[in-house]
């Protein structure tokens, strides 16, 4: 694969601290390191790799080490290498790792230093490689979004929670944020590839997806005791995190594979990890973005249909009996009163709050930073208080202005699906489908990191994209 990246990295030369011969080794390092870390990117076991790296920190219980590991991989792809694609995996991942701190950050936070270095790592880049500002209709109303959640809560929270460290941080970073991972992403897409940018982003989902349901199978292992004692499924604090994870990436099992083969093994894995997060939300949207990957499938290749309708009518039938018995018993811990979903559900509670905090504050909302329900709002530390429900959480939170920018947006991120068709396009409005119906029931789009900067970084890569049909391609 051929990358149109210039040989020096925009002709700059490192800063002069020594005499002219030791700058001059320092420049041919630096041009080794790059055409490494440019050949790496390039090699179609770069993803795989990562992924081994990072399950053999997981089965170890090695997972801070593997988060610095991780953490140096980045900063080494952002310095050296001139695709910032790159760096999509290996932040991913890292943020799957630390799933095990999930309950108090405070030990990983404690390694501040990888944190400054990949910032800085990320400056270094867009000084070596630097690029032109590219835009398109999907800025306004993200700028738009950045208004909302700043102007949300305005004088209807007190100032210290508004200001507080979590709510900051959620105001900045699904605003201002994700305006900044767009512009960033699209000023990255100016440059030619001599790849599928859109089969590639999708791949990072992929290779994701498989490193999340090696997490839930990682869980059970540790706790397999407890698991066979009731074969009901375990309770983890980060399942709607991987559920969330695992419903982005299942339709992307549906790309062939390098040999042109569809990855019906992963497609099942994804499935039968959603299942064992133990969430609902996994069960029900996990099952229809299955459904709808296999009805994409069936119609994506006519030659195959009568062999699908064999396997359905031979595997699909016992599969759904299978499902039928064993559904209740995996999900038994997770019943009230006998049924999944009950009217006494928590979410339920919340939707309504929702509502008369909408109707109390109906302009600017009560703030992602509003404090009022947390004595009905359990969470992890370091989350602001939920609504677990998208239009509620807008609502709730920023009133009619928030309605009215995040309307716009999801417009014009529909206008797109709509208008720039392909195989690839397809199953990416799979994925997104997969955002938005999590989001029905859990943080999903609320939750910046990663949730919403994958979801923006698609969609810049999606506007990017030429309007006529693209035949689908194989992937790496």
């Amino acid at each position: 694969m051929q990358q149109e990246f210039p040989v020096t990295p925009s002709g700059k030369k490192l800063p002069a601290r020594s005499p002219a011969a030791r700058e001059e080794q320092l420049q041919s390092l630096y041009l080794r390191l790059h055409e490494t870390a440019e050949m790496v990117w390039a090699s179609s076991l770069y993803f795989p790799c990562l992924v081994v790296l990072s399950a053999l920190f997981l089965f170890t219980g090695s997972q801070l080490q593997g988060c610095v590991v991780l953490a140096g991989v980045f900063c080494f792809m952002a310095i050296c290498c001139g695709d910032m694609m790159s760096l999509l995996l290996p932040a991913l991942l890292f943020c799957l790792l630390a799933t095990h701190f999930y309950a108090d950050f405070g030990e990983l936070l404690a390694n501040w230093p990888m944190f400054v270095a990949a910032i800085v790592a990320v400056l270094l880049h867009y000084y070596l490689y630097p690029v032109r500002r590219k835009s398109g209709p999907l800025l306004r109303p993200l700028l738009a979004v950045a208004a909302a959640t700043l102007l949300g809560g305005l004088g209807a929270i007190p100032a210290e929670q508004y200001f507080s460290v979590v709510s900051l941080y959620y105001v900045l970073a699904l605003g201002p944020g994700m305006v900044g991972v767009y512009l960033l992403v699209r000023a990255q897409l100016g440059r030619s590839r001599g790849y599928n940018v859109l089969a590639r982003f999708l791949n990072v989902l992929y290779y994701g997806g498989i490193f999340t349901g090696l997490v839930v199978l990682e869980t059970y292992l540790v706790h397999m005791t407890a698991f066979l004692r009731s074969f009901s499924v375990l309770y983890f604090s980060y399942r709607n995190f991987c559920a969330t994870i695992l419903l982005m990436a299942l339709p992307t099992a549906c790309l062939p594979s390098e040999e042109g083969k569809t990855r019906w093994g992963a497609l099942a894995f994804f499935y039968l990890s959603l299942l064992l997060t133990g969430s609902r939300s996994a069960l029900l949207f996990g099952t229809l973005l299955l459904a709808a990957s296999l009805l994409y499938l069936y119609r994506k290749h006519p030659e195959n249909r009568k062999r699908y309708r064999l396997a359905a009518l031979l595997l699909g039938v016992p599969a759904a009996a299978a499902l039928w018995y064993l559904v209740p018993v995996l999900f038994a811990s997770r019943m009230e009163d006998g049924a999944l979903i009950s009217a006494q559900d928590s979410r339920v509670t919340f939707f309504v709050q929702a509502m008369r905090d909408f109707f109390a504050s109906p302009i600017f909302g009560k703030g992602l930073g509003n404090l009022t329900n947390s004595a009905i709002f359990i969470g992890v530390s370091g989350s602001i208080v939920w609504y677990h429900n998208l239009f509620a959480q807008i609502l709730g939170s920023m009133g009619l202005v928030g309605a009215a920018a995040y309307g716009w947006l999801y417009y014009e991120r529909g206008r797109l699906l709509f208008t720039k068709r392909s195989a690839e396009m397809t199953i990416a409005a799979l994925s997104a489908c997969g955002m938005v119906l999590v989001s029905m029931t859990n943080p999903g789009e609320f939750c910046p990191l990663p949730n919403e900067f994958l979801m923006a970084a698609l969609f810049a890569i999606l506007e990017s994209l030429p309007g006529k049909p693209v035949r689908a391609r194989a992937v790496r």
